[in-house]
């Protein structure tokens, strides 16, 4: 199993007045890259609902994620949007991707619909990449930072990740407050590994390998990876 977390996607960018559209994926650490290198075959890639009821933010973003999927020359013979519509082939639409998008959005929402579908199952039971972007990739994991509690995750790694973590400036802001302390307050006697908005894990049978900034935050204490 190949597993990509991440705080973002880097595939969206704003015009002046805000309006949002699609960019080629960011190569930055090695993002791109580590795509090709890992998508087994370009039949078809599939973006995961975060909230599978709100259908029109659901295809809003997917429709800009496909598109920056072609602008980098990642290019599928068949793209699903995957949420309550279609869940009774949830079988088939995992058995047959080759790569999994996992939304972000409100990790407590996302997590009732993981659970509801059996996502751990569905994803073990396939070749496809994997790659979650913020709640996504929280979702993946045994253990999810619902800030400030924590809920169980589908179990797919033993981190526990805390995405949009800006630790070259002791910053991590949630609702427009900087929460660093008491991310730190969190982090006695377990380790939290925070993740900037350009970096991310990659997970392979063989090893987790941090690809730019990844820091372990234990006991108060924060490091880079």
């Amino acid at each position: 199993m190949k597993i990509i977390l991440a705080s973002s996607f880097n595939n969206i960018a704003k015009t002046e007045d805000g309006k949002k559209y699609a960019v080629a994926i960011s190569d930055d650490n090695q993002f791109l890259t580590n795509l090709k290198k890992y998508i087994p075959k370009f039949d078809s890639a599939v973006m995961v609902a975060n909230d599978p009821t709100d259908f029109d933010t659901t295809d809003f973003y997917s429709d800009l994620l496909f598109q920056s999927l072609e602008l980098s020359g990642l290019d599928f013979k068949t793209k699903v949007v995957f949420d309550n519509r279609n869940k009774d082939l949830a079988e088939e639409i995992f058995a047959n991707a080759d790569l999994i998008f996992l939304a972000g959005g409100k990790v407590d929402v996302q997590s009732v619909f993981f659970k509801d579908i059996k996502m751990a199952k569905l994803l073990r039971s396939n070749k496809a990449l994997i790659v979650g972007g913020s709640a996504g990739a929280m979702n993946l994991c045994e253990t999810v930072l619902n800030f400030p509690n924590f809920i169980k995750g589908i179990g797919l790694c033993d981190k526990i990740i805390v995405p949009h973590f800006d630790g070259a400036n002791k910053s991590y802001k949630r609702d427009g407050n900087d929460e660093y302390d008491n991310l730190m307050a969190l982090s006695v006697n377990q380790e939290l590994i925070g993740i900037d908005e350009h970096s991310y894990l990659l997970l392979t049978d063989k090893e987790v390998k941090p690809f730019g900034n990844i820091y372990r935050i234990i006991d108060k204490i924060c490091q880079r990876y």
